[in-house]
Order: structure tokens, then sequence, then C-alpha cells
């Protein structure tokens, strides 16, 4: 291709008609060569395509900041004080010879419990969460449910489904912190599910503990019972009794999973990047969409000279 050529690709011109080859009546660009500065040229050419599409954007980001619920969020600092024990079936498989037991961090396994349907379905009939999670579809006067679309009335599945997602965990600036928030449209409600979220998870576990104790213990009684070599009488002995003193311990210890070092206070000011957000979204889409639209037009442009061209002159 010559120099002429080459330019005029380039510049996105149509190249003249050369002997024995028809005219293509797309732009070179369309073929991989747009480049940089023909982009540039071609939003420039599209201005009002540019200005149109960025003002439909604003337009856009503005009307969603009217509809826009502020949000606000709260967070509890907190310790864990789930300590890496054994448990009597790990000190029994030790006892017998067979190996030892591991054990591992639990932040994992109470993030599970925090969030999982079954804790936080009682959580909301205990709170009686329910008109506030679906506060569309209550009636505040009548104090019932409005006739919803669908003819159900919301339920507790659903709005543990609204709580998990308002619900963030994090690990803390220390070793063994963790950092629990909690997100909602009311600042007074925000603090109190974060410090009640604490409290009742230390609950759940300080009882399941609890129970497991004691199935322990009736376990390691049968045992006792069925065996007469003295060594196993008196590690069982010594386990039953250890079994016995996590059930007086949880007893006494209410922050038994973790221990509140900063509660949760009311916040006075609403998430700001979410709104940050809507508005980078709305111009950055507008922005995309003038660069469709100025590539588009540049080529209905190119398109069209070329056709003009092309067809007989009348007469």
């Amino acid at each position: 291709m010559s120099e002429t050529h080459q330019s005029a690709a380039d510049s996105g011109k149509t190249l003249p008609d050369r002997p024995g080859v028809a005219p293509s009546p797309f732009p070179p660009f369309l073929g991989g060569r747009l480049k940089p500065l023909e982009l540039v040229r071609i939003l420039i050419s599209g201005w009002w395509i540019v200005l149109g599409c960025l003002a439909a954007g604003g337009w856009w980001a503005f009307q969603e900041e009217k509809r826009y619920v502020p949000r606000y969020r709260s967070e509890v600092l907190l310790h864990s004080e789930v300590a890496t024990q054994g448990s009597a079936g790990s000190q029994l498989v030790g006892l017998l010879g067979l190996g030892g037991g591991t054990s591992a961090s639990s932040d994992s396994l109470t993030m599970a419990i925090l969030t999982s349907r079954v804790f936080l379905e009682k959580f909301v009939e205990e709170e009686k969460l329910l008109p506030l999670l679906n506060e569309n579809l209550w009636d505040k006067r009548e104090l019932k449910w409005r006739e919803p679309k669908s003819g159900e009335v919301p339920s507790p599945r659903a709005a543990a489904a609204v709580m998990r997602g308002n619900i963030e965990w994090s690990p803390g600036p220390g070793s063994g912190m963790t950092i629990l928030a909690v997100k909602w449209v009311d600042p007074a409600l925000t603090h109190r599910w974060a410090n009640l979220l604490v409290e009742r998870i230390n609950a759940f576990l300080r009882e399941r503990e609890i129970e497991i104790s004691r199935q322990s213990i009736e376990y390691l009684k049968e045992e006792l019972a069925r065996t007469q070599v003295v060594e196993l009488r008196q590690g069982l002995t010594n386990l039953i009794e250890s079994e016995v003193k996590k059930i007086m311990l949880a007893n006494v210890k209410k922050e038994f999973a973790f221990r509140v070092i900063d509660p949760a206070i009311e916040p006075t000011a609403p998430i700001g990047a979410e709104l940050t957000r809507i508005w980078i979204r709305g111009f950055g889409l507008g922005f995309l969409a003038s660069v469709a639209g100025a590539i588009f037009w540049h080529f209905l442009r190119v398109w069209w000279r070329s056709r003009s061209r092309r067809s007989p002159s009348p007469g």
C-alpha cells in the first residue's frame, strides 16, 4: 500500500476505486486499525453525542440519588475467646494411644453459624423484625400486612436473607481480633442489632457447648461402667471432670465466644461510598455509550459518503 493509501486509511477515509477491486463501504478502522488519535477525532466530531450520553448518564445518577435511601454502618470490635482446646473425644483418642487431635480457629465456623438461616430466623422472630425488614408491605396504622401481589405474607426465611446481606465480618487490627458490622437504613437499629448479634451468638455457642459436654459426660459414664482397666477408668474420670468444668465455666462466662473490646455505637453519617458509586456508574455508562454512539455515527457518515460516490449521476 502506498503512503497516500496508508494515510487515507489512517484518517478513516474510503480509498479511491482501483481497477478490478470493488471499493469497501466500511471504514478502515473496522478492520482493527483504529488508533487512539483517530478515536479522539471521532469523539470530537461527534461531540454532541458525547455530551448527550454524559448528560443522560448524569440524569440517571441524579434520579438514582433522589431514590436512594441512605444506609448506616455500625461496627463492633471483638476478641475471640474460644481457646484451642481438644475436645473430650480427642483427649480420649490420645489416652488410648491412637494419635493426638488437632484444633483450629473457630472464626469461620462462628461466621457460618451467625449467617446461617436457622440462627437469623430465630433472631428475626425473637426481635420481631419481620415488619421492619419489610416496611413496604407492613401497614403501620392497621398493624397488619398489606395484600401483596403474590398473595404471600413475607416469611422469616426471606427476612433472614435480608439480614444476611447486611452483615459483614472482617479481620480486626490484631491477632484474634474480629470486626462485625451491620448496615441498615435506621442508624439506631444498626448499632443495636450489632451488639445483639454478638450477645446472641455468645449465648448460642455457650448453650451448644453445654449440651455437647452433657452428652459427652453421659457417654463417658457409660464407658466407665463397662471398663475394668484401672488406667482407662482413671482417664475417663479425668475426662468427666474436665467436661463438668466446661459446663461450670460456660454457665459463668457470658462472653463465651467473643469478648467485646469496642461496642457498636449509633452512627452519625451515612455510608458515602454508595453515592459515589452511583455517580461513577452513571458517568461511566454514559461515556461508554458515547464512544459506541460516536463510532457508529462515524461509520454511518463514511458509509453514506462512499455510497454517494459510487451511485451513478442522473442523465
